[in-house]
């Protein structure tokens, strides 16, 4: 029996080269990885998190070469979620999530993207 799929969202950093960064538990990761990758986004797992115990197999996530961008991610995001029963999203902020559709996972995606966009402080514009 396969452990019940636990997702965590969180915006990428510049460093890391990606938009986001998703935690999937282990029995998931590969197949979430390989799903987003067919999809056409650009997602690895790092090899120095290839194996993720309790907190998850981190999977990077970028968006430039994938058409659709944060919607056609939010659609194959969602599509993968509603493969399993006992779904779960954890937003960094320890928001649990459960049953959101296509246009519920694109606000939270568009969400978490805005969310790492670098600002400009106003005394120097």
């Amino acid at each position: 029996m396969t452990a019940p799929l636990v997702l965590r969202l969180a915006p990428g950093d510049a460093f890391g080269g990606s938009d986001f960064v998703f935690r999937a538990s282990e029995d998931h990761a590969a197949d979430l990885t390989s799903t987003l990758q067919q999809a056409g986004f650009d997602a690895e797992i790092p090899i120095s998190h290839g194996s993720g115990g309790q907190q998850g197999v981190e999977i990077l996530v970028t968006l430039v070469k994938a058409a659709g961008g944060v919607d056609g991610l939010a659609k194959i995001l969602a599509t993968y979620l509603a493969r399993h029963d006992k779904k779960s999203v954890v937003l960094p902020d320890g928001t649990s999530l459960q049953g959101y559709g296509t246009n519920e996972v694109t606000k939270i995606l568009s969400a978490l993207r805005e969310f790492n966009q670098p600002t400009v402080p106003p005394d120097t514009q």
